[in-house]
C-alpha cells in the first residue's frame, strides 16, 4: 500500500496558521464533505441556497450551500491534494483582495512529490494518489497528534478507496 510521508516541521507551520486563523475568527473554505453532511445544518439535512432540502429543491442538480451551514461547523481541516505533485494545505479562506501572510500559504509536499525538486514527481504522484487530480479532506488533528508525539513525519496510507493515518 502506498504511504505518503510529510515533513512534520512544515506541517506544524500549517497547523499553527490554521489554529491562529481560527482564534482570530477567520473563515475557512468548506469542503464537499462538509456541504453534504446533514450534521452541519439545522434540521439535519443539507440545504441549497434557497433553504430547500434535496427533495424540495427546484434545481435540476441539487448542491448544498454553505450559506445555511451552522457557522461552528466551518472548521479548519487539512486538504491532501493530488495535482502537480502531492501536498497538504489548510482550508484557510482569505477575504477577496486580502493579502495573506506567507505562512498561511505554506504547503507541504509529500516526499518525492515536489515538482520543483523531484524529477520523478509525476510518477510518484500517480503511484501515491492515482492518475486523476483530486482533494481529500483529512483531520487537522492527525498532524497535531503527530506533532505532540514528536514524530518527524506524518505518514498517510492511500488506497483506491481509503485514506488512513499510519501510527
Amino acid at each position: 500500500m502506498p504511504i505518503a510521508n510529510f515533513n512534520i516541521q512544515t506541517l506544524k507551520l500549517i497547523v499553527e496558521a490554521a489554529r491562529k486563523h481560527q482564534l482570530d475568527g477567520g473563515a475557512f473554505s468548506v469542503t464537499t464533505g462538509m456541504l453534504f453532511s446533514g450534521d452541519n445544518f439545522e434540521g439535519g439535512e443539507p440545504l441549497d441556497e434557497d433553504g430547500n432540502t434535496e427533495i424540495n429543491s427546484k434545481l435540476e442538480y441539487f448542491w448544498p450551500s454553505e450559506v445555511h451551514m451552522i457557522k461552528e461547523k466551518k472548521i479548519p481541516v487539512l486538504m491532501l491534494v493530488g495535482d502537480q505533485g502531492v501536498y497538504i494545505m489548510s482550508n484557510i479562506n482569505h477575504k477577496p483582495k486580502e493579502t495573506s501572510s506567507k505562512i498561511e500559504d505554506v504547503i507541504c509536499y509529500a516526499e518525492k512529490c515536489n515538482p520543483e525538486h523531484d524529477e520523478d514527481f509525476d510518477e510518484n504522484k500517480r503511484r501515491l494518489f492515482g492518475g486523476s487530480d483530486g482533494v481529500v479532506t483529512i483531520p487537522l488533528e492527525w498532524a497535531e497528534e503527530a506533532i505532540q508525539k514528536g514524530k518527524r513525519k506524518l505518514k498517510i496510507k492511500l488506497t483506491k478507496n481509503t485514506v488512513s493515518l499510519v501510527e
